[in-house]
């Protein structure tokens, strides 16, 4: 009728693929793209009796990274599992909900684990929260974007990686085909990734994951490998697991880098133990030039991040209440020091929250690295660095 009758020429979608399970595969057939949504740790209001309840509320607070393994790579892995050979795919609502102090992985994993997937548009959810309103620019509620510095503040470099394609795709793939009628294989396809798969690596990092449309024979899994290895891993340091990403011209580390020294081939932290010990790193070329030789890089760092004020209850599972706290945000500050791979010197800039420059960052060149301190200096995010001979 949208088609034929109404004469719409824009993409038609019914609604999430996972709705109704597996029979949300067939369901979505008709659709011109696939779309999903997902929240690591939305908030629980103890049932539908206290649904939205802002006074009774609380979170598991932990990492989505921190428990990553082969077989899981938490909801961003679910989602990579429903998508659909040959159509568009996007993601329509996502986020890690404030009061998180894990949510400075968001947008550093999102916009790269995407990449490596090949998904087709993200939409973080919301743009526009409840405290664009409010002075002193407090986060509002959990799904406040633009007012969370562990969030909006990698939006520079998830937007260049995501946008601009700096992060490869995996090219080995790995396409679920099922059997119809398809609720007779199972309730959900995340348990036929794990069932055909026992045991092994489900391959979130290391293949793009698909599934057919085709109407097959039999339920099974087909893998095309392929030579060239995918930019993304995971690692392990004393305290936790780690994500890391390297591209020519955009480079990540999640996780818990607290205490430990990590050398990619581009960028490299030596992190003094802190908090918690989990925080993210990411550099991205300003320029068309290659993280090497880049005569202007941004370098974000951050870990945790909240209102002013905020107070938690014994489990640090919530701030219900009154107990939400007010702005201005603060940011923890993660001492470090902060390696990047260059073909000479560098000058590196505190930036300030507008994105002029704040101060000069004293920074060292030696054996084709320059470094930096994060330890002393202006509070901030973010360093600008430049070459500018």
């Amino acid at each position: 009728y949208l088609r034929k009758d109404l004469g719409v020429t824009a993409p038609i979608v019914c609604t999430q693929a996972n709705y109704g399970g597996i029979a949300g595969l067939v369901r979505e057939e008709q659709s011109d793209f696939i779309d999903a949504h997902a929240y690591w740790q939305h908030p629980d209001f103890a049932g539908i009796s206290g649904a939205w309840n802002l006074d009774a509320w609380t979170i598991n607070n932990s990492s989505q990274i921190g428990e990553a393994t082969a077989r899981w790579f938490g909801e961003f892995g679910g989602l990579a599992q429903l998508r659909v050979t040959g159509k568009p795919f996007s993601v329509t609502e996502v986020d890690i909900p404030a009061p998180s102090d894990f949510a400075c992985e968001m947008y550093p994993v999102l916009a790269t684990f995407a990449a490596v997937q090949d998904w087709d548009a993200l939409y973080p959810f919301d743009m526009v929260g409840s405290a664009s309103e409010q002075t002193g620019g407090p986060l509002g509620s959990f799904f406040d974007q633009m007012n969370h510095p562990a969030k909006w503040g990698f939006g520079p470099f998830a937007a260049r990686v995501f946008r601009l394609g700096l992060v490869p795709r995996a090219e080995s793939v790995r396409e679920l085909f099922v059997k119809r009628p398809v609720w007779t294989q199972a309730d959900h396809l995340d348990v036929l990734w794990l069932q055909l798969q026992p045991g092994k690596d489900i391959g979130f990092l290391s293949d793009r994951l698909t599934v057919s449309e085709q109407h097959a024979a039999e339920t099974r899994i087909e893998r095309r490998p392929s030579d060239l290895p995918s930019p993304a891993r995971i690692g392990r340091t004393a305290a936790g697991v780690i994500y890391l990403v390297n591209a020519p011209r955009a480079a990540t580390i999640v996780g818990y880098f607290g205490g430990a020294k990590l050398n990619e081939p581009d960028l490299a932290i030596e992190c003094d133990i802190f908090g918690l010990n989990f925080g993210a790193l990411t550099a991205v070329a300003l320029d068309e030039s290659e993280l090497n030789n880049s005569a202007r890089v941004l370098v974000t760092l951050a870990a945790r991040a909240g209102n002013t004020g905020a107070i938690w209850n014994e489990a640090r599972t919530s701030t219900a209440g009154a107990n939400w706290g007010r702005g201005p945000t603060i940011a923890e500050r993660v001492p470090a020091t902060v390696r990047l791979r260059t073909e000479g010197p560098r000058q590196v800039f505190a930036l300030a929250p507008d994105g002029s420059r704040a101060a000069e960052i004293a920074a060292t060149f030696a054996e084709g690295w320059m470094e930096f301190s994060t330890r002393e200096g202006p509070a901030t995010l973010h360093y600008e660095v430049v070459d500018e001979n």
